[in-house]
């Protein structure tokens, strides 16, 4: 939902959020992401909630072990021990 703070007090946007929505560069996406947005709206909001908890678990594995091959070998970024 892209609505100001503003708008929810007050139901007016202001001119710079207008102008900062229009200025946005559109997100692009894969065939993959889409099919997967379409999948995901026809869920019921318990199945969705679901789905969130799995990508977000998903998701801290993945930082958690960006982290710790980062701290392993320095901080390069890479794999450790190459």
């Amino acid at each position: 939902m892209k609505v100001s703070i503003e708008w929810l007090l007050t139901g007016e946007e202001t001119t710079s959020y207008k102008n900062s929505l229009l200025d946005a560069e559109p997100i692009r996406m894969t065939d993959d992401e889409r099919s997967m947005i379409a999948k995901f709206r026809v869920l019921e909001y318990e199945d969705q909630q679901d789905t969130l908890d799995i990508i977000d678990m998903k998701y801290n594995r993945h930082i958690k072990k960006e982290m710790s091959l980062t701290s392993s070998n320095g901080g390069t970024g890479g794999k450790a021990g190459l």
